[in-house]
């Protein structure tokens, strides 16, 4: 009877189900047919649901929501079903009106996320939070190698959003209670306060500008910005697209035309393979020259503008390769409240080469390395896979070694430049890699980073050249 009765249950089951395999056996459907077909069958299942699921209680608009959150997340990472608040948040977030903390974050290159910016007088300002503190968790989760996009999906999710820091050697947790923020997209600053090295010289003809996205009110704000230079006779400019993820298509495009000279600005491809050229008309360039700034955290939009100008021969990129977001979503409002956002077409750059997965690369690169968060534990051939992160932070720092083929390997170069480095920072010249050593060189990387933008050093002396 045991058996008979778990037969019924099956074919109950089996029964129930049948109808949703039918046009899998049909004569061949048009699109069209076949999308009538799914809702029909999608509709069945959610009857199912409802009338047998044994759990917490489920309402047709959750289960239409959930359908389309899957649907979505299966096309690419950069779809997404969107309900009525998150709607109004990322609207918001382009609006220059925004409730949030005041960061913008980096992926370091071995995947810790670190602040690349803090907005003055922010939340996170007034909590101490700091340019170069790697976080290591939010809200209790550890983020070490999550995306960029996940990390803030978490931090988008409370109020208050609890940090544990790693700053040098020092590790502590810090809560930050979001507020409603005013935020510019478009900022200028004097060189003599960003560097050291610029307040003995006339810096009268020169500017820093950063963007930090592609919102309702950037165009508008990069040509009042750029007027006012000109009015002020400056002449060369670093534009700072650092930590810059993107935004709105239509906005770039028109500070394109402001800045890139004439010719196509990129090229974007549809679903039918047809391609578009976009344009710039500019005739008369406003700077006579131009130095942008990227890192791993320049993305989407960002990257059209930047390899338009790079292409164009307007401006040198110098920084880190950029994020690799070469296609472009469009958003698709629903009667039901919400929206779904999908890629509808990719990006090629002013060149006709892809950004997709690969990037805006450097005419001259500055890398920043990542904190130590591993030990180095030689085996026996004198080789540890954390030595590569050692000399890049000890190279950043200054200090020189033979190159080599195996950076893998402990050879006495590099040994001779630990033991340096152990005696610039008052510990013992051993040579041997220990805990101390590895914590001391986190704690000299985080303050180079903090005090020193060796990208923006780079990008200025370059901006000089000629003057």
């Amino acid at each position: 009877m045991k058996f008979l009765s778990r037969f019924l249950w099956i074919a109950v089951i089996i029964c129930l189900l049948t109808p949703i395999s039918v046009y899998a056996e049909d004569v061949p459907l048009s699109d069209s047919d076949k999308t009538r077909m799914a809702g029909e069958y999608i509709t069945d299942v959610m009857d199912l649901l409802l009338d047998r699921y044994v759990g917490e209680d489920i309402t047709p608009e959750f289960l239409y929501e959930s359908a389309l959150r899957g649907m979505m997340s299966y096309l690419d990472p950069y779809s997404q079903y969107l309900d009525s608040d998150e709607l109004d948040q990322l609207q918001q977030g382009f609006s220059g009106q925004m409730y949030g903390l005041g960061i913008t974050l980096d992926l370091s290159d071995n995947n810790m996320p670190v602040i690349r910016s803090v907005l003055a007088g922010s939340p996170a300002e007034e909590s101490g939070l700091a340019k170069g503190d790697a976080i290591l968790t939010v809200n209790d989760q550890d983020v070490k190698g999550m995306s960029l996009d996940d990390i803030l999906n978490i931090i988008d999710e409370a109020d208050l959003v609890t940090f544990k820091i790693q700053r040098g050697s020092e590790t502590f947790e810090q809560s930050v209670q979001k507020q409603e923020l005013d935020v510019p997209t478009v900022t200028d600053s004097q060189f003599g306060d960003l560097i050291d090295s610029a307040k003995t010289r006339d810096n009268s003809g020169l500017r820093y500008i950063s963007v930090s996205e592609f919102g309702d009110n950037t165009a508008q704000e990069f040509g009042d910005m750029i007027n006012k230079l000109k009015d002020e006779g400056v002449k060369r400019i670093v534009l700072d697209l650092r930590g810059n993820p993107g935004g709105y298509a239509d906005s770039v495009i028109q500070i394109c035309n402001l800045i890139v000279p004439k010719g196509p600005i990129m090229y974007t491809i549809d679903k039918k393979g047809v391609e578009t050229e976009v344009y710039s008309q500019l005739d008369n360039e406003p700077f006579e020259k131009i130095i942008v700034l990227t890192d791993h955290g320049t993305a989407s939009a960002a990257e059209v503008l930047a390899s338009a100008l790079q292409d164009s021969g307007a401006a040198a990129v110098v920084g880190e390769t950029t994020y690799g977001k070469g296609v472009i979503q469009s958003l698709y409002p629903l009667p039901t409240g919400g929206a779904v956002k999908f890629t509808t077409e990719e990006y090629l750059r002013r060149s006709g080469e892809k950004i997709n997965d690969i990037g805006v690369t450097p005419d001259v690169p500055v890398d920043i390395p990542g904190f130590l968060t591993n030990s180095v534990d030689l085996d026996e051939n004198n080789a540890s896979d954390t030595l590569p992160e050692v000399r890049e932070i000890l190279s950043y720092l200054g200090y020189s070694f033979d190159s080599v083929d195996d950076v893998d390997v402990y050879d006495n170069s590099l040994k001779t430049a630990v033991k340096q480095f152990q005696t610039d920072s008052d510990l013992e010249a051993s040579g041997d890699l220990d805990t101390k050593t590895l914590v001391q060189m986190n704690v000299a990387l985080y303050n180079s980073y903090s005090k020193d933008d060796k990208a923006l050093d780079k990008a200025y002396e370059i901006l000089r050249e000629g003057l």
